[in-house]
């Protein structure tokens, strides 16, 4: 399997801990790619999900997605419910960076906050 975690029949996989964004991306060039009928494509995708993502694909029902066009509905599914809104990406990234400890102990803010001027 290639490094990307996809192949022609295999779409991308996504759980939590995987970017929406990139995930996104993975998926329209999965599509691009596949050569499955769209009917199994939906299926495909769902199949590849795990935790929070598969559990809200798994409220749409087979009328929601429909028979030719359901991989578009699932991507517009899960864009509204797993799509992190960018100022709140930013705030957990800033948050995760102050937090990092090297491993002589100290944090980020606190390296930062104890110098009187950055040289």
């Amino acid at each position: 399997m290639p490094v990307s975690g996809y192949s022609e029949k295999i779409p991308p996989a996504f759980d939590v801990h995987s970017s929406y964004d990139n995930y996104r991306k993975d998926v329209a060039l999965w599509l691009l790619l596949t050569s499955l009928e769209p009917k199994k494509q939906k299926t495909a995708l769902i199949g590849w999900l795990s935790g929070k993502p598969y559990a809200s694909a798994k409220t749409l029902t087979t009328e929601d997605i429909g028979p030719d066009d359901g991989a578009a509905k699932i991507r517009a599914h899960l864009s509204k419910s797993c799509a992190v809104n960018k100022t709140q990406q930013l705030d957990q990234d800033l948050a995760a960076f102050l937090n990092f400890t090297w491993q002589g102990g100290m944090r980020v803010e606190q390296f930062v906050t104890g110098r009187s001027s950055v040289r």
